[in-house]
């Protein structure tokens, strides 16, 4: 540009983006909280059990499971899938829609396609949640 006035106006306004850009970066870490590494591991059979689990078929669709649940545990908990296992006990994995992100004391639903009524024998939804590397083992965190 030979200095016309539309090529200052966009030097001004690259660097006006860029500063913004830092200083948004640079905000975020007021906002994050430092702690101890956190890593995303399976529930154990203690903390599934506490999970309230509500689960069905809803009655235009017996292909369709519907599950409710309720997370009491001290930390939030992520479950993107159920496991089902039909009555010729062969173990299948459908994605839950949406997944389910559960706060501690929040309750959600979701489904799952193509779990027909007349063949699941048991299902299990698999959750993890986020536990510190060294330290207690609970989950933990929001």
């Amino acid at each position: 540009c030979r200095q016309m006035p539309v090529c200052r106006w966009k030097g001004f306004l690259w660097s006006f983006v860029t500063v913004g850009c830092v200083s948004q970066a640079s905000a975020l870490g007021w906002f994050l909280e430092s702690g101890p590494p956190l890593e995303a591991v399976f529930l154990s059979g203690a903390e599934y059990s506490q999970l309230k689990i509500n689960a069905g078929w809803s009655q235009a669709d017996s292909q369709t499971m519907i599950f409710e649940v309720k997370n009491p545990l001290p930390g939030a908990v992520f479950c993107p899938a159920v496991q089902l296992t039909d009555k010729s006990n062969k173990t299948t994995t459908r994605e839950l829609r949406p997944k389910l992100y559960l706060p501690t004391d929040s309750m959600r639903r979701s489904s799952a396609s193509f779990a027909e009524k007349e063949k699941i024998k048991h299902y299990e939804l698999v959750c993890t949640c986020n536990k510190p590397l060294n330290g207690p083992a609970i989950c933990t965190g929001q």
